[in-house]
């Protein structure tokens, strides 16, 4: 079985975050193992405290765990420049494929990381894909665009846009990639579901980027249209 660490943060109400990365690792046969770099209260609609953990504590977490294999991780919600800098200084060594998912607010408009993009760069440079949504992109490449960014710090983006996704190769290729949409579907979790599944998939394989992609983002609409359409739901992780 591969081993896939998850470093991110908990929701308390079960529906995204470490929980759905978790969920995500074991539905598609991995080992999955988390980290929590902080704790939130929220509601699916709201959320209402932020508690960024401390990096020693942090640090003290990750050290057992990576001193075994680890054959992917993928990173989450880092909440503080200074819990991203411990985050990659805990990374240095790490051979195996890294997943960034670089979350800057919530779907309801909370920020989630209290600083710049400029905070997020050393974990960034060291990642083999980052997954931003548009707003996180629009936010990290302040007016650049995907294709030079990853060509001059040598990474790959995976830009997610509801199944109408784009890969950014640092050779300078570009895959679009599509995914049957649901109309009106309003999961929850769908940014960490995608992400975790593209690590799950680059465990398996760290070669084929594409490919990891392209399952990654076929996953997490099959999930979706499992939800279908209606109020918010969280993603339930199953075969259909």
């Amino acid at each position: 079985m591969r081993r896939v660490l998850a470093i991110a943060g908990w929701d308390s109400s079960g529906w995204a975050g470490l929980a759905a990365d978790l969920r995500t690792l074991h539905h598609l046969k991995c080992g999955g193992q988390g980290v929590i770099t902080a704790r939130t209260e929220q509601t699916p609609t709201a959320i209402l405290r932020i508690e960024p953990r401390e990096p020693a504590e942090l640090l003290a977490d990750l050290g057992p765990i990576l001193a075994a294999p680890i054959h992917a991780v993928k990173v989450g919600m880092v909440a503080t420049p200074t819990l991203a800098a411990a985050i990659a200084t805990a990374l240095e060594a790490l051979e195996s494929p890294l997943v960034v998912d670089p979350i800057w607010r919530s779907s309801t408009g909370t920020v989630l990381f209290r600083g710049s993009p400029s905070g997020l760069a050393p974990l960034l440079a060291m990642a083999t894909v980052i997954t931003p949504n548009r707003s996180e992109a629009a936010w990290l490449l302040e007016g650049g665009s995907p294709a030079a960014w990853c060509a001059q710090v040598g990474t790959a983006m995976l830009l997610t846009n509801g199944g109408e996704d784009t890969l950014f190769l640092p050779d300078g290729q570009v895959h679009p990639i599509h995914a049957e949409q649901t109309p009106g579907a309003d999961p929850a979790g769908t940014g960490c579901t995608l992400s975790s599944a593209l690590a799950a998939h680059l465990a398996h394989d760290p070669t084929d980027i594409l490919g990891a992609s392209r399952a990654a983002v076929a996953y997490t609409a099959a999930q979706v249209a499992q939800v279908g359409a209606g109020p918010r739901q969280p993603l339930l992780h199953r075969d259909g």
